[in-house]
């Protein structure tokens, strides 16, 4: 059994997740340049579901270490590629690991305005709950994308019944931490056309108990590399985000919504 770690003294670090070194654990843990737990299957369902596998010009919002972008653009085959990301540390190791593609950092609220190409397909994946205005978000990937362009993401979802009552079980949901709301779900339909979405629900339980199992395996060498700290955190937290899922409190979908 792992000891609770007390987060008192980390109420305030909204970045304890979304930083340079954090991604590099969960790209240890996960063996690849991945965030996030069953990223390849998301990939794999959405381009089962994309109306087309050619793209001419893709953007990736909030790319990380810069995986998603790889498998994405040759899948469907895009002549231009780019990411973009807050992060400064991580758009450096994608130039230095993936030079053939376009890296940026941009704040995901003024991509309109960093950005002057239009994009055929735009997506995020597991990066919106972390984004202040996530409505702003969505207006600037609207101008971004060309008349007929797709739009995806895959994220969580607020599922709560009773968001008085009910809260979440981890300290980061106070901070940086956003679920996408059934209010959010509205704007994209009225936004966009031929809005799909899928529930992802069942194989979020699935992908954070492989990973929570992987984590484990790997005790000993994150502690090496990274700390103890490091290592009971993400346990817990990850241990904390499945009993959300599981207790309903949180979901996971994937839409993909078309511009008119």
């Amino acid at each position: 059994n792992i000891c609770p770690l007390d987060w008192t003294d980390m109420k305030n670090d909204h970045k304890s997740y979304h930083d340079y070194d954090s991604k590099k654990i969960l790209s240890l843990i996960r063996d690849g340049d991945f965030a996030h737990p069953g990223e390849e299957e998301a990939i794999s369902q959405l381009l089962e579901l994309l109306p087309s596998k050619n793209f001419k010009k893709i953007l990736d919002v909030g790319c990380g270490l810069g995986a998603t972008l790889d498998i994405m653009a040759r899948a469907v085959s895009a002549e231009y590629a780019c990411g973009v990301d807050i992060d400064q540390e991580g758009i450096v190791h994608c130039q230095e690991k993936f030079p053939q593609y376009s890296w940026m950092q941009c704040d995901s609220q003024n991509l309109s305005v960093q950005l002057v190409d239009q994009f055929d397909l735009i997506y995020i994946f597991s990066a919106l709950y972390c984004m202040p205005n996530q409505y702003k978000v969505i207006d600037q990937i609207y101008d971004l994308l060309a008349p007929g362009g797709v739009f995806a993401i895959c994220d969580y979802s607020d599922t709560r019944k009773d968001k008085i009552n009910n809260d979440y079980l981890h300290y980061s949901t106070k901070v940086g931490f956003n679920p996408l709301s059934p209010d959010f779900f509205k704007y994209v339909e009225n936004k966009f056309s031929q809005v799909k979405q899928l529930d992802m629900t069942e194989r979020y339980i699935k992908w954070y108990n492989e990973f929570l199992e992987k984590l484990h395996n790997k005790k000993d060498l994150i502690i090496k590399e990274y700390g103890q700290e490091s290592y009971l955190g993400f346990n817990q937290r990850y241990d904390f985000l499945v009993q959300d899922i599981v207790e309903e409190r949180l979901g996971g979908f994937l839409i993909i919504a078309k511009k008119a």
